[in-house]
């Protein structure tokens, strides 16, 4: 039983979703936390103080190792607004580019060899015996393996490199490689759980409502494809807003499995009662909706000129559509279509990591709103390398 300076029982009051339990003994707490009903990011507070902190910093009730002060002067926490996020993503990024962009070097290079040696499809033209027929090489196949191995790298690196910066360490290449990799398999295996649930709420229910379609094209059958594709649609923004945080949860938070899960939707879901720009939730999806335009942009901008260059000449729109079917379909990509596939490679790697720092500014400021005088912690630093 823990006892305070004058013998007394600490007793806590938590504070779950809006409401608030307590007071309770560590023993009590204990048993919530084993239940699942109290996470690390849930607000505490002691019963005789009226100071909030988090229910990490109980002592003796979640095993964590020491923290890592962030300075408040540089990480200044609480309803931090869109335009400081935006500035803050910057300057970490600014501070770490040559890091960011070797993390993201590391899934780009096989994710393009893999685009370049896809076998292409004419779907105007081809049977479905030759749809059949068509499939992709032993060298593509590794590389999309590769690419699968090698994305957890790059989710830990870039969350990382983020909180080296943010402590003033020089982020040193190999060492961030050494502990992204000691992340792989928390990384790994959540991945597997993430992606597969929205593969399993967006491709399903599309491919289900399509074969309705196309094979009864009755009324019942187009109500029913309606109403999948609905259904994919609000799954889907339900897990989006369930796994808002699961890179940050699993590599700074150090937490796995479900219980990463946990965290990250209380942390998406967390202060309900302030205005919706300043909600986690509202945020993470402005500043998801803002890089995934800006990447477009971005994209289309660097592969315009080359675009531009093999069409010369072209008068038609027909003669246009042929020539770049048959750019696409040609095995080997002329030096022109192969240039603009590679500054576009190398443009999505250098802004990727973007969103990726973006997201652990937003994390920081959800999961450690603390009063002025209370020091922030990060964990999952240098001194204490994820086992």
């Amino acid at each position: 039983m823990m006892l305070d300076d004058q013998g007394v029982t600490e007793e806590w009051i938590v504070r779950v979703e809006g409401r608030e339990y307590g007071p309770a003994n560590i023993e009590t707490l204990r048993e919530w936390k084993a239940e699942g009903r109290l996470l690390p990011a849930n607000e505490a507070r002691r019963a005789d103080v009226d100071l909030w902190t988090t229910a990490a910093e109980i002592p003796g009730l979640f095993s964590v190792p020491p923290p890592l002060p962030v300075d408040r002067d540089e990480f200044q926490l609480r309803c931090r607004g869109l335009g400081e996020v935006f500035r803050k993503t910057w300057q970490i990024y600014r501070k770490g580019f040559l890091q960011f962009f070797s993390f993201s070097l590391v899934q780009a290079v096989p994710w393009f060899f893999l685009q370049l040696t896809l076998p292409s499809l004419d779907l105007a033209s081809q049977t479905a015996a030759k749809l059949e027929a068509v499939r992709p090489s032993t060298f593509s196949l590794s590389m999309l393996v590769l690419f699968g191995l090698l994305w957890p790298v790059f989710l830990g690196g870039i969350q990382l490199t983020s909180i080296d910066v943010l402590n003033r360490r020089k982020p040193r290449l190999g060492n961030l490689f050494r502990r992204s990799l000691n992340l792989w398999p928390r990384m790994a295996g959540l991945s597997l759980l993430v992606y597969g649930s929205y593969f399993i709420w967006s491709a399903v229910p599309l491919v289900v409502a399509f074969d309705l379609v196309l094979s009864e094209p009755s009324t019942l059958a187009l109500l029913l494809a309606a109403s999948l594709l609905t259904l994919q649609v609000y799954m889907t923004a339900r897990l989006w807003i369930n796994f808002m945080f699961w890179q940050q949860t699993a590599s700074l938070g150090q937490t796995s499995g479900l219980a990463a899960l946990r965290e990250s939707k209380a942390l998406a879901r967390s202060r309900r009662n302030e205005p919706w720009f300043d909600r986690p939730l509202y945020r993470g999806a402005i500043i998801f909706s803002i890089w995934l335009i800006a990447a477009f942009f971005i994209s289309t901008a660097v592969q315009l000129p080359f675009v531009v260059v093999q069409l010369q000449g072209v008068g038609t729109f027909a003669e246009m559509q042929t020539t770049l079917q048959h750019l696409l379909s040609s095995g080997t990509p002329p030096p022109l279509l192969l240039g603009a596939y590679i500054a576009s490679a190398v443009a999505q790697a250098a802004i990727r990591p973007l969103l990726g720092i973006a997201f652990v500014v937003l994390y920081l400021d959800s999961k450690l709103e603390l009063p002025s005088h209370v020091e922030p912690i990060v964990r999952a630093g240098e001194g204490d390398a994820v086992r």
